[in-house]
């Protein structure tokens, strides 16, 4: 059963490129096995060779990913690390200014999507020799900053940030529907 919105992003992305991520529920991100079954259910109900699964990148999730792409599912890991409570004061196209980088897919957030083509400035592609994020990272951690635990502290942050938004989506969904199934049976 392919669904209707990506048979039309697949046929773009046959002329040229788009890929589409569709989201694993983040209620599942510190289970590996339900987050295997539910990412092989999306890619086998998408049916569409432009199909990203989006997985959390917790400790639970990192197994789900291998497995997944041992599968032959296109994977999208999200990090979840949140611009928007830690970097407050950095412009709202930040996101995009320093992750962008040939080839690069990702996914961004609504505010940012529009707030880019207005006043977004891209600069030069981010780098792809790393050594010079060690020697930041050593110097950071010479001052006593313990960047694991920054990125673990982010991570739980931001999972449950992504649930919360998926709970609320949830609910809209269920309200939707019985307005929809009030007004038919009415």
């Amino acid at each position: 059963m392919k669904i209707g919105a990506l048979s039309v992003g697949q046929r773009l992305w046959l002329g040229s490129d788009g890929w589409v991520s569709l989201e694993v529920s983040p209620l599942l991100a510190h289970d590996a096995n339900s987050t295997i079954g539910a990412a092989a259910r999306l890619h086998a109900q998408a049916a569409c060779a432009n199909i990203l699964t989006k997985i959390p990148g917790t400790p639970e999730g990192m197994v789900a990913i291998e497995h997944s792409i041992f599968a032959g599912i296109p994977v999208d890991v999200t990090l979840l690390f949140s611009c928007d409570r830690y970097l407050a004061a950095a412009p709202d196209t930040l996101y995009v200014e320093v992750l962008a980088a040939e080839a690069m897919i990702d996914t961004i957030p609504e505010k940012t999507q529009l707030a880019f083509p207005d006043h977004g400035k891209l600069s030069a592609p981010l780098l792809t020799e790393t050594s010079y994020a060690e020697d930041i990272f050593a110097k950071f951690r010479h001052e006593g900053l313990d960047d694991n635990a920054l990125a673990s502290r982010l991570q739980r942050e931001g999972v449950g940030d992504f649930a919360k938004s998926w709970r609320t989506l949830l609910a809209r969904i269920r309200e939707k529907s019985h307005s929809v199934a009030s007004a038919v049976s009415a």
